[in-house]
């Protein structure tokens, strides 16, 4: 496999609950977690994470492994419109920092032999507590995997229309204000 890094900008865009589920797993787990993301390819330049699902696994604070007995039956109760957009592994690192280990760049290895068709495509994420992250998108183009790495890589949210959290969003906008300190009038000099 021959790789070609990237230059451009490209946007990895939450919808809300694929945000406010990665926030709760890294907020709420004192070990690492992993999760897979329902994900859809806009452009070369964005893709959309549309919701995230946390699969069968067994973790310490500085490992995951998914719990091979069970993940074949999760895989299989999936619907096909979403197994088939599977497209992000993501996980955390807890307290240390993004950087991807050799075990993950192994997964990113693994995972690139699974992309069949040119312009196939694998997100991979790692996120602490910090919300630090490192990310890495892989697209197939004939033997050569074109990569763009974290520096290229911008995270966003998107509120919906019909999404709790915009009455969220626009209840802090009313609520919150910031606070501005009256600026003093200077008086002219008398000559």
């Amino acid at each position: 496999m021959k790789m070609e890094i990237m230059d451009k900008d490209i946007e990895l865009r939450f919808t809300s609950i694929a945000y406010s589920k990665m926030c709760y797993l890294l907020g709420c787990s004192d070990t690492e977690v992993g999760w897979n993301g329902v994900t859809e390819k806009v452009s070369d330049e964005l893709y959309i994470i549309k919701d995230i699902l946390v699969y069968p696994q067994e973790v310490t604070g500085a490992t995951i492994r998914s719990d091979d007995a069970k993940f074949g039956l999760w895989e299989q109760s999936l619907p096909d419109d979403i197994f088939y957009n599977l497209r992000m592994f993501a996980h955390s690192h807890v307290n240390f920092s993004p950087e991807p280990s050799q075990l993950d760049v192994e997964v990113q290895k693994d995972k690139y032999k699974d992309l069949v068709v040119d312009n196939d495509f694998y997100i991979f994420l790692i996120v602490n507590k910090k919300f630090h992250y490192t990310a890495r998108i892989l697209v197939k183009d004939g033997d050569t995997a074109k990569v763009t790495y974290t520096k290229h890589i911008m995270i966003n949210c998107d509120f919906g229309e019909n999404d709790d959290l915009v009455s969220f969003r626009n209840e802090y906008v009313d609520m919150v204000k910031q606070k501005v300190k009256p600026v003093k009038k200077v008086e002219e000099k008398k000559k």
